[in-house]
């Protein structure tokens, strides 16, 4: 089974990223999907939940908007190049 991560600005969340999501559970099944409000356990730190995340993930998905520019984009990037996860940058400016 596949795990497809799915990493936003949680302004994001209600405009797009939960349409997203909710068409690749419908697709996927509800265990294939990373999302904070559906994966990780509540009262652990987000760092170590993306961490422990990635371990199982086939797929990251960087939702990048107005939004993201105040979350720490590096810091991710960086995580995944540690954990060795190829991905695809796609600036559309």
């Amino acid at each position: 089974m596949q795990r497809v991560f799915l990493s936003h600005s949680s302004k994001d969340k209600d405009s797009y990223v939960r349409i997203v999501a909710n068409k690749l559970i419908e697709k996927l099944g509800e265990d294939s999907i990373v999302l904070d409000e559906l994966t990780f356990q509540e009262g652990r730190r987000i760092i170590d939940e993306i961490k422990e995340s990635l371990k199982t993930t086939d797929l990251f998905v960087i939702f990048i908007s107005d939004n993201s520019e105040n979350q720490n984009i590096k810091k991710i990037i960086e995580e995944l190049n540690n954990n060795q996860i190829e991905y695809i940058f796609n600036n559309s400016n």
